[in-house]
């Protein structure tokens, strides 16, 4: 068991690794990835997803991973108490622009070997240089 004394010091050093905003205290955020899918299986259309969700001025923030197949809603911060409201939120937000392209999203924990390998078409380049490198088991 820790003496206080010494707990202390290691939440010190914890804290002295980020750069903490006062303003930020008792303020949660949630990063939550999902896969595009259409007719149950994964596709590579987070782009076209993501430029709906843009065009319809949502009020979530959506942004894409290194997968083409996938997307991210991105929530907060805010309060606790608030946060059951924004989930719902902004998953009615993702449905709905999904369903203008018929497509669905699911929540995996991991992709199955099938999923395609298409890497997000970012505009600078810089997902397409990560992945020269990686082996498809890290894809």
């Amino acid at each position: 068991m820790h003496g206080t004394g010494q707990f202390k010091t290691e939440v010190e050093t914890f804290r002295k690794r980020f750069a903490f905003r006062k303003d930020g205290g008792l303020l949660v955020g949630i990063e939550r990835e999902g896969f595009v899918t259409k007719d149950d299986e994964i596709v590579p259309y987070a782009h076209d997803v993501l430029e709906e969700t843009r065009k319809r001025r949502m009020k979530t923030s959506f942004g894409y991973e290194l997968s083409a197949c996938q997307i991210e809603t991105r929530i907060g911060p805010c309060l606790i108490g608030s946060l059951e409201k924004e989930l719902r939120t902004s998953e009615e937000e993702l449905r709905e622009a999904l369903r203008s392209q018929s497509l669905d999203v699911s929540y995996k924990e991991v992709a199955p070997e099938t999923m395609p390998l298409d890497v997000y078409p970012d505009p600078s380049g810089r997902y397409a240089r990560l992945v020269e490198s990686m082996p498809e088991e890290t894809l």
